[in-house]
């Protein structure tokens, strides 16, 4: 879907030579005001709720109602309080899935969401790392999006690309997550993902920022699975 949105968004300009006078309307709009390519996007094809479809944006307020934040702790080590929009079913679900899929108006709204359910961050923040592929597939970094909304100075994780050959997947997570920039000496991080199931990949982004210097570290993410353990 970014893909066809990417080749839209550059044949647009010229594509609006062919729609006669809305054509010529939407081409000096954009050449007389700051509208850019995507305003007109939205224009032609308003944006509708990831979870129920109907029109208003990535989430509609009505799904958003549904939603009951929820706070737990991953047991570790080390011990990571985490706090959810709500459970990885019914809307939210649909909704996290439609911006897995590519759509970045749903992260936004979602991103918005979580930033008042969280409040202040009083630190840092910090996106749970992916991989490269992931990224190129949904044509963004949809932590990286939400942790953004956040506010707060960015710490950088990535993925270690060495091999992991013979390692259990505790391991894996363990040695792939390292620290990559930022300050966290004496400060409290929060780290930011898009679900939250066997909690592996949050506890390894906690390792490494405490290993870094973090003084306290927690989570937030959109959604729970109903395998995380507490």
């Amino acid at each position: 879907m970014a893909t066809a949105t990417t080749v839209f968004l550059f044949t647009l300009p010229f594509f609006t030579r062919d729609l006669g006078f809305l054509g010529e309307a939407l081409a000096k709009l954009m050449k007389a005001s700051s509208w850019t390519a995507m305003d007109v996007l939205a224009i032609l094809f308003p944006a509708r709720c990831g979870a129920c479809g109907s029109r208003g944006g990535g989430l509609c307020s009505e799904c958003a109602r549904t939603l009951a934040p929820e706070r737990f702790v991953l047991a570790g080590p080390p011990p990571l309080p985490v706090l959810a929009l709500g459970r990885y079913a019914g809307p939210l679900r649909r909704t996290v899935l439609a911006m897995k899929r590519g759509r970045r108006d749903v992260a936004l709204a979602l991103g918005r969401l979580l930033a008042a359910e969280a409040g202040a961050t009083g630190g840092a923040v910090a996106a749970a790392p992916t991989s490269a592929r992931r990224r190129a597939v949904r044509g963004f970094d949809q932590a990286a999006l939400l942790a953004r909304a956040l506010g707060g100075s960015t710490v950088r994780l990535q993925l270690d690309g060495a091999s992991q050959h013979g390692a259990t997947r505790a391991e894996r997570l363990a040695r792939r997550v390292r620290f990559a920039g930022g300050d966290v000496v004496g400060r409290r991080v929060l780290v930011v993902d898009d679900v939250c199931s066997t909690g592996g990949t949050l506890l390894a982004c906690a390792r490494a920022l405490y290993a870094a210097g973090a003084a306290t570290v927690e989570a937030v993410v959109l959604a729970r699975a109903e395998r995380s353990p507490r």
